[in-house]
């Protein structure tokens, strides 16, 4: 039988009081972060790898983004239905296990292949967080909430990918003078491959204390006038398709910007260390405070962002962030080609970029939740999910891979084929997002968001 709008309050009116649901929201981010700790630790370790396993920037760029994504997004479908349906922190618990074990694998491959198989694997576990995370905080937050609700979670990125370069600089630096202290197993290893062991270690730690203090909500805001609480495969592609219009923008728009975001995740730190001689200790600590600071406030700025427009009335508010996010990475590029000799002022270009593109990165999952019925939250999340991640996850970190192999046949031009691959994407997506919000409105004119859900 289907419940009353207000029964759904009154079932989860104690969920939701008091700080509890943020403290939840700090969960969830911590998670989010070490996600990104284990993901983005390899763009730091990209030249001891390179010389290790004897391979070229092409394969980097796939071990960063194709080896990754690829099982991260597959698996992200079945995950993101089962999620709808049952215990979403125990599939979150058993996901954080999974990656922080791939994770620890990653140190002992001898081949490319070894290596590529397991970052396949940290991606099937971080594949259970965020569309369980995405449902999980709609049904703590009332709605004019979600987007910062969203925006504080979407901090996990930048403060883990920050941390990954951060905590692996220092890890790099400190193993030489601690090597005699390690257990013999561990001390033969190279220093990039005891890196990994100690990052993919605390997972299990955050797993435990996941499952021990967060609690499954009660569900709200189920399809109106449907005829059971579960809706088949078909049902949901059916409920999509009819509104194609409304979700472009989500599934074009913001999967050619996250392109954008993934190049600069992969391949900055290469670039500094080849073009200005820094170490790897020195740019994982200045652009992993970049990252923390400039990602954070982005989005955090973008929830909140969304949530004003949304009380303001305007129904495209999501795309609206996401154009305006789009403005400030154009501004990145013209400050990295007028300061391109000047490291610390292409640092501050990196975080005006960061910022930017953080703003759209919470906008896209904070928009979903406002337009989704419980039912399809955490599957239509996921297939977002899935677009976004395999074409950015994979293109990002492979585009300047292969205009640095390829074009220019010299890898000191890593960092100008990145600027080419940002800059001809700012170009590309202006009519991409003017486009979506004329569809955006169309939609909405003919089936209003209230109507659809109770």
């Amino acid at each position: 039988m289907m419940t009353s709008p207000v029964q759904d309050e009154t079932n989860s009116a104690k969920t939701r009081a008091g700080v509890y649901p943020w403290f939840v929201v700090l969960m969830l981010m911590v998670a989010y972060a070490l996600s990104f700790v284990d993901r983005q630790i390899l763009s730091l370790l990209v030249e001891p790898i390179k010389d290790d396993l004897a391979i070229s920037d092409s394969q980097i760029g796939l071990l960063q983004g194709l080896a990754f994504a690829l099982f991260y997004t597959l698996a992200g479908l079945p995950i993101g239905r089962l999620a709808d349906y049952s215990n979403r922190r125990n599939i979150i618990a058993i996901g954080i296990t999974v990656w922080s074990l791939m994770t620890f694998l990653c140190s002992l491959p001898k081949t490319f292949f070894g290596f590529f198989l397991a970052r396949m694997g940290v991606g099937v576990g971080e594949a259970a967080l965020s569309p369980s995370a995405y449902s999980l905080m709609s049904d703590y937050f009332p709605r004019e909430r979600i987007g910062t609700a969203v925006g504080i979670y979407n901090v996990g990125i930048y403060v883990g990918a920050g941390l990954a370069l951060i905590i692996g600089g220092v890890l790099i630096d400190a193993i030489p003078a601690i090597r005699d202290q390690l257990p013999a197993l561990v001390a033969g290893f190279a220093d990039w491959r005891i890196v990994f062991m100690l990052v993919g270690l605390p997972g299990i730690l955050l797993a435990v204390l996941f499952v021990l203090l967060v609690r499954e909500p009660a569900r709200r805001y189920q399809l109106t006038g449907h005829r059971t609480d579960k809706l088949s495969i078909a049902d949901s592609i059916s409920f999509v398709a009819r509104r194609w219009r409304r979700f472009f923008g989500f599934f074009v728009g913001m999967t050619l910007q996250s392109i954008i975001f993934y190049a600069l995740l992969s391949w900055v730190p290469t670039h500094f260390i080849r073009e200005f001689g820094w170490s790897q200790g020195d740019i994982g600590l200045s652009l992993g405070i970049v990252m923390v600071i400039f990602g954070s406030i982005g989005v955090i700025a973008g929830g909140m962002l969304c949530d004003y427009f949304w009380k303001k009335g305007v129904d495209d508010a999501p795309i609206l962030v996401a154009f305006l996010s789009l403005i400030g990475v154009a501004l990145s590029v013209v400050m990295a080609l007028v300061f391109h000799a000047q490291p610390y002022w292409q640092l501050i270009a990196v975080g005006v970029s960061l910022f930017s593109c953080s703003l759209m990165m919470t906008a896209g999952p904070a928009g979903l939740q406002n337009m989704l019925p419980n039912q399809l939250r955490a599957q239509v999340s996921a297939t977002y999910l899935f677009v976004l991640n395999l074409v950015s996850l994979t293109l990002g970190p492979l585009l300047p891979a292969l205009l640095s192999d390829h074009l220019f046949q010299d890898e000191r031009y890593i960092g100008l084929s990145v600027l080419i691959v940002v800059g001809g994407l700012c170009l590309v997506l202006v009519p991409v997002y003017q486009f979506s919000r004329v569809l955006f409105r169309q939609d909405i004119r003919n089936t209003p968001l209230q109507e659809e859900l109770r």
